[in-house]
């Protein structure tokens, strides 16, 4: 996960369920816009909860779209922060992981490709070149993320 691959997304929220972005991967926050922010449970605990009219407080992700335990009596605007699918390479231009590693895609394309080119003393090497481009990525995105040290309060 990699901060550039975040996104927000505005919903109403009117009915038990209500459908994801179509490139949803992962959410890290849902909130009422200007209110308060909800709290994820499991499948297993939003079901004990049942269906019934009441506060927005607890949501699930099922099948592609939030559920959520109390339905409000009015539609609520929420906002959600989730991870996107990586988009397509495009063929004029490139996707915001090309743009910042394309060494990632250049070892895992040819990663992939060494069985087929009969060039299996190669996947060694490109795994290791795969790897470190990951790897670098990802340390990356987390220092975005968390600039500075971390402290215990």
């Amino acid at each position: 996960r990699h901060h550039k691959g975040e996104k927000r997304s505005n919903a109403e929220i009117e009915d038990r369920f209500t459908r994801l972005p179509s490139d949803y991967l992962e959410m890290t926050r849902l909130s009422v816009v200007g209110g308060r922010v909800l709290e994820y449970v499991t499948q297993d605990r939003i079901g004990q909860m049942g269906e019934r009219p009441g506060d927005l407080r607890y949501f699930s992700v099922t099948g592609g779209e939030i559920e959520v335990a109390h339905v409000p009596p009015e539609p609520v605007r929420v906002e959600m922060a989730y991870y996107a699918t990586l988009p397509k390479i495009r063929t004029e231009g490139a996707n915001w992981l090309g743009e910042i590693a394309p060494d990632a895609y250049l070892y895992g394309a040819l990663l992939q490709s060494a069985p087929y080119l009969q060039e299996d003393s190669r996947i060694e090497v490109w795994g290791a070149l795969y790897r470190s481009a990951v790897d670098a990525l990802n340390a990356e995105g987390r220092a975005a993320r968390w600039p500075g040290k971390l402290v215990m309060r």
